[in-house]
């Protein structure tokens, strides 16, 4: 008798995706990565407020369509924590759950917060 893995929460996962951002250093110049993610950090915290109303309004549709985009970003910029956290959100919307997506949004934006300041920091460091 075989177990399901269980979905990773974005407590188990660093804020920050190391290879991720490894992998964005070695791609671009420091300058052009920094603007990268500032237009993301941006782009996230402005789709927030349509994730957050299409949570509380129990659309699945909507919450899909913004959690999908929100997590390619979050991915993409190697923010981890915030990536699972949203692709567990689309998965509970994608299975009929509002109830369920909202529950796993909760804290969401102290997320975006966290990732947001250990990618800066993490960008100033290797500046210095």
């Amino acid at each position: 008798w075989l177990e399901a893995p269980r979905p990773q929460r974005p407590d188990d996962v660093p804020a920050l995706s190391a290879a991720r951002l490894e992998d964005l250093r070695a791609n671009l110049t420091p300058q052009q990565l920094g603007e990268l993610i500032e237009q993301c950090l941006e782009d996230l915290n402005a789709r927030m407020p349509e994730l957050r109303r299409a949570l509380e309004e129990g659309r699945n549709d909507a919450i899909e369509v913004s959690a999908h985009a929100m997590a390619g970003m979050a991915g993409g910029y190697a923010l981890g924590a915030l990536e699972v956290q949203l692709r567990a959100v689309l998965r509970a919307a994608r299975n009929g759950s509002a109830r369920g997506a909202q529950a796993m949004a909760d804290g969401m934006e102290a997320e975006l917060a966290r990732g947001g300041s250990a990618l800066r920091d993490a960008l100033a460091r290797a500046a210095a």
